[in-house]
């Protein structure tokens, strides 16, 4: 009976094990998936601040002329007002280009966050496992171990752990009494 008992511990764990395997695989899968997210967050954030620089240059570069220049060296005075567009233009498009960087800093946080929880929860199911495998090949040998156990010995072990138990029971009881 107790050998039965022992061979379906082993069974159980070693279901266990496999679903903890198949856990570790789809985590394994996951992380994959958001290094590779964050990697093409951060190609964005690297692409919106090339852009950002260029667009600060050509602003700071028509900053320097003065009205008076781009005044004089139009030939209308639409040009100008034209000149004074593009200029709201670009600084439109540089505070578009701001936000999209703060937007994309933001979720790549949450990626890297959510990287570091996918982590450790891959931790956490591995150190299960090796638990898992730990309690199976304890309660293998168990069950070898009455396999080579006489009736006469199985027996005097059962009363030898029944024993054990009634020692602890009076040892529980006695530090409740404390």
């Amino acid at each position: 009976n107790q050998i039965s008992l022992l061979q379906k511990q082993v069974s159980k764990l070693d279901l266990q094990i496999r679903q903890s395997n198949a856990m570790i695989k789809d985590l394994g899968i996951q992380v994959k998936d958001t290094e590779s997210s964050i990697g093409q967050t951060s190609l964005k954030i690297d692409d919106s601040r090339q852009k950002l620089a260029a667009i600060i240059r050509i602003i700071w570069e028509e900053s320097q002329t003065s009205l008076v220049e781009i005044l004089l060296s139009s030939n209308k005075i639409s040009d100008f007002f034209d000149n004074l567009m593009s200029l709201e233009n670009l600084n439109s498009k540089n505070q578009e280009l701001l936000k999209n960087i703060k937007d994309l800093k933001v979720y790549l946080e949450d990626q890297k966050d959510s990287l570091d929880s996918e982590k450790i929860d891959l931790e956490k199911i591995v150190k299960m496992q090796i638990l898992q495998k730990q309690q199976n090949e304890a309660a293998r040998k168990e069950k070898d171990n009455f396999l080579k156990l006489t009736e006469a010995q199985y027996q005097k072990q059962l009363q030898d752990k029944k024993e054990t138990q009634k020692m602890a029971s009076a040892i529980r009881a006695r530090i409740f009494e404390i």
